[in-house]
């Protein structure tokens, strides 16, 4: 992450990174927490535009991994907010029969109900999983996806199905 931001440094384009809470059964902290943390830091940006020669609510957002995933959800929730988002391995879709069905669910869900907050049931998934799959929130911002074929963590078909959503619904995105 810190080569990109030292690369889109390089090329004109100032970079923050904002640290956010991590979710955890223990705190009760989930996704939700950590998207008003991402929006105190917009709100904190913002507010500081005087100092620079910055415009308000034109951010390039970019996350890895469960950033990514915090970075496309609040992107497209939040798109008066975010110019652009660049997504490096994000999770993508926590609803779909490609993700139920995938070995890779079952190696990903504890994390996931954790991130969520709720007990994930595979034939009766709440609407909670809905509501924090990326490729059930998409709005028209352009998005850039980086996704390794040989990811352990987040499957490849995470970036693939985001892909196939953003095309359907003709979102600018590579």
């Amino acid at each position: 992450l810190i080569h990109v931001q030292k690369l889109l440094f390089k090329n004109g384009f100032p970079t923050i990174s904002i640290n956010y809470r991590l979710a955890s059964k223990t705190t009760g902290i989930t996704y939700k927490d950590q998207l008003t943390d991402i929006g105190l830091a917009v709100q904190k940006m913002n507010d500081l535009i005087a100092k620079t020669q910055l415009k308000p609510n034109n951010y390039i957002i970019l996350g890895e991994s469960a950033g990514a995933h915090l970075s496309l959800l609040y992107g497209y929730k939040n798109p008066q907010h975010i110019k652009k988002i660049i997504s490096l391995s994000a999770p993508t879709d926590f609803i779909s029969s490609d993700f139920t069905n995938s070995f890779y669910s079952k190696y990903a869900l504890p994390t996931i109900e954790t991130a969520v907050g709720h007990k994930y049931e595979r034939k009766n998934i709440s609407e909670e999983f809905r509501i924090a799959s990326p490729i059930a929130n998409v709005s028209n911002v352009p998005t850039l996806i980086f996704q390794g074929n040989r990811d352990f963590l987040v499957n490849k078909k995470q970036g693939y199905a985001l892909d196939s959503v953003l095309t359907l619904n003709n979102i600018e995105h590579r």
